[in-house]
Parts: C-alpha cells; sequence; structure tokens
C-alpha cells in the first residue's frame, strides 16, 4: 500500500451488483487511477463491516447501500478505527443503476464515473481536512492562543481522538479567511436560521448547543471562512467537475444534491424515479441548505441535463434552514430565469407532499428543446467563490445572450 493514498470498499449488496457489472474488471480500472492504493471486493458489509477497519493512511471509498441504519453502522465502525469524519465517502452503485436493465458495459461506465468522481473529491479532502482539524482542536481546548495550558495538554490526546474520528458534520471556521475582526462583514451571525453564531472579541464563535449542522453559514459566507469538512467548496466542485467527465459514456445526465434521508427514498422509490428518462447522479450533502449557489451555477454551466435539489423530510430537525436558503436563492433563479437556463433547475422540497411526482419532474425535463451536451470548456476554476461566481456569469451571459442573427439561442453549447 502506496503511503497517503485512498482505498476503495466495494460491497456485492448481496450478490446484486454482480449480477449488474464486471467487479474485476471495475477493480483494474479504479486500481489504476492516480491516489488509488488499493481495492477490495466484500460481501455484506452492512452486516460484516470489519472491512472497513482496514484502511489506508488517508481516504477511504466505500460503494454500498444507502439505508441510513447501515450508513449509520459504517460511521460507528469507522470511529473506532480512528478513521477521520473528512477522509471517508459513501456511494451507492446499485441504487445509481437503477432498476431498469441496462447492458453490463453501460452499468460499468456510471460505476466508474462515480467512484472516480468520488476518489477526485476525496483528493480535494486532503487539502482542506487539516485547517478544519486544527480549527476543531483551538474549539475543544478553548484556547485561540498559541499556548495551550497543562490541563489543555493533558486533555489532547483524547480531544484529537473525538475530533479525528467523531462524525458530526459541523461547519469550522477558517480564520485566516474570516474578515469578522476587520470588517463589519456578519453575514452568518445574520442569517443563521438557529442563531448559533456570535461574535466574541471579535471573532465568529460556533455556539455548538444551538448549532444544527445544516451548513447554512457556509453557503452565505462571502469569503468561504466557514466550511464543514466532508463538503467543502473545494469537494463539491471538483466532484461535480468529476461526474461532467464526457470521456465516460454516460448519456442524460440528473445531478441530484440530497442528504441521507433522500439518498436513501431515491434507492427505493423506483417505480416513482424511473431512470428511463436519465442517470441520476447523486451527490450527498450534510443538508441542502450547504449547497452554494456557485455550486448550483456551476453544475448548470457544465452540462447537466437537469440539476435537482431535493430536500425529503418536512420533520427534519434543520427544515427552517431551508426555508432560509430557498429565500437566500431567489437571486440565483432570477439569474438562471434571465440566461434562459432555468428549465434545467429543479427544487423539491417537503412541502410539495409527502408523494413526490418524481415522474411529471423528469418528464419535463426531458421534454425540454433538444438535449444539453456536457461542456467541454467550462470556466476555469480559482477556488474562490466571488471570483468564480463572475467569471461564470460571464460565460453564460456570453454563450445565452440573443443575437442579431440569433434571437432564439438560450442554451449554453457544448464547446467554446
Amino acid at each position: 500500500m502506496r503511503t497517503g493514498d485512498i482505498g476503495v470498499i466495494l460491497c456485492r449488496c448481496r450478490g446484486g451488483l454482480d449480477q449488474r457489472i464486471d467487479l474485476g474488471e471495475l477493480k483494474i480500472f479504479l486500481t489504476a487511477l492516480e491516489g488509488v492504493a488499493f481495492v477490495d471486493i466484500t460481501d455484506d458489509v452492512c452486516v460484516r463491516p470489519d472491512p472497513l477497519k482496514k484502511r489506508p493512511s488517508k481516504g477511504l471509498v466505500l460503494a454500498c447501500c444507502s439505508k441510513r441504519k447501515h450508513i449509520g453502522l459504517f460511521k460507528e465502525t469507522l470511529e473506532r478505527a480512528k478513521v477521520p469524519l473528512f477522509y471517508c465517502e459513501f456511494t451507492d452503485i446499485l441504487g445509481a443503476l437503477g432498476p431498469l436493465p441496462i447492458s453490463s458495459s453501460e452499468a460499468a461506465e456510471i460505476a466508474k464515473l462515480i467512484l472516480k468522481a468520488h476518489i477526485e473529491k476525496m483528493r480535494a479532502a486532503f487539502e482542506t481536512a487539516p485547517a478544519a482539524k486544527a480549527a476543531g482542536l483551538k474549539e475543544v481546548l478553548g484556547t485561540r492562543k498559541e499556548r495551550v495550558t497543562r490541563r489543555g495538554f493533558l486533555r489532547l490526546p483524547l480531544m484529537a481522538a473525538q475530533i479525528v474520528a467523531h462524525y458530526e458534520e459541523s461547519p469550522v471556521i477558517d480564520e485566516k479567511k474570516c474578515i469578522a475582526e476587520r470588517s463589519p462583514c456578519r453575514e452568518c451571525i445574520r442569517l443563521c436560521p438557529f442563531n448559533a453564531l456570535e461574535l466574541r472579541k471579535g471573532k465568529i464563535h460556533i455556539i455548538e448547543d444551538q448549532c444544527k449542522k445544516c451548513g447554512f453559514c457556509t453557503t452565505v459566507c462571502p469569503v468561504d471562512a466557514l466550511q464543514v469538512p466532508t463538503f467543502s467548496a473545494l469537494q463539491a466542485l471538483r466532484l461535480v467537475d468529476a461526474l461532467a467527465d464526457d470521456r465516460m459514456q454516460v448519456p442524460h445526465r440528473l445531478l441530484v444534491f440530497t442528504c441521507d434521508r433522500g439518498r436513501e427514498d431515491l434507492s427505493e422509490d423506483k417505480e416513482n424515479f424511473p431512470h428511463a428518462l436519465f442517470n441520476p447522479l447523486t451527490v450527498r450533502v450534510p443538508c441542502v441548505a450547504a449547497v452554494a449557489p456557485l455550486l448550483l451555477l456551476r453544475s448548470l454551466e457544465l452540462g447537466f441535463e437537469g440539476v435537482m435539489v431535493f430536500c425529503p423530510d418536512k420533520a427534519c430537525p434543520k427544515a427552517q434552514a431551508l426555508k432560509a436558503w430557498r429565500d437566500h436563492m431567489d437571486s440565483l433563479v432570477m439569474m438562471v430565469e434571465t440566461l434562459g437556463i432555468a428549465s434545467r433547475l429543479v427544487f423539491l422540497g417537503p412541502d410539495q407532499g409527502a408523494e413526490h411526482d418524481f415522474p411529471r419532474i423528469l418528464k419535463d425535463l426531458s421534454s425540454q428543446q433538444n438535449p444539453c451536451p456536457l461542456n467541454r470548456h467550462p470556466t476555469k476554476m480559482s477556488f474562490d467563490s466571488r471570483e468564480d461566481l463572475v467569471h461564470i456569469l460571464g460565460t453564460c451571459l456570453l454563450y445565452t445572450s440573443p443575437s442579431p442573427r440569433d434571437r432564439t439561442r438560450s442554451r449554453m453549447p457544448s464547446s467554446a
């Protein structure tokens, strides 16, 4: 095993995955990818999760089912093995393939695309996790100074283990980026739906007892100083970029941002979520409130035929964050309507009824003008949210504004 690389565990899902794709061929493909240390094929990891304890020094991508009770078991196992929360990815390959029969080669392409994208996201996590870990340690020790008290020093091993291993997806603050101390910026405090942020001695602090881990503060922060370690801006953008890789022969891609509850619902609701119209590519988020405007605009620019944000649970303790998020998204909706690309963006929340009308929504999406091809020349990202947002908007305006010769053009082309 190479130092600092990523391990991949493929669960056969009680033989269900074996029947759809050639796992041996998939293993060869994944092993050849940059950064992959090993690929293990195992049986029923949801019953016997011990293979999760065999991990590389950095990251682990687990291809398994989306049942939340199983995800909970996986997390407990990884916590006991002291595997950091920001170095693990869970993805459901069997659920992504859907119930309809497709050829083994088509199924293999979908599996390769999804797993390769999550490996890219994991590599991005290596760049963002150390800062998150350091910020967490400062919070636990109760100090912002370089010097640590004797009591804090003695508590350090226990506290560090909890931060590294515990699966609480709490936002963390990068003090080097935060401008609250030297400017009037208080956006995160003003907009937090749970009043879980406060200013103390010129610095932003998270009130842990009040924080619901919705991640909405990461969406509204103008300088990316707040991030969820498992879904940082860098990780999210790298993931959607990789899912738009046109070298993989996966047509009709529908990008779906949703939480663990949403992933489970989509995986089990096979009748109401027909894969015949689209190949849904699910992006797991801590909460839909953590989906930033830049991420949605980037997804549209990349050329996905549909981009859906799906919140399934009206009783969710984070539901208040959904309303704040939707209010915050009004400006984005107006922008994409002006650009003529709003038809590919769908918001689906719990207020639209217990039974979501997936067939109608997907039929509406598929009945739009000619399928939108993947963009082979998207905007080069600097990973500065404000700068990238301006650049992408400029690109969209350039490609969607009607010219004297063509007043009907309203979709972004596949190439420039």
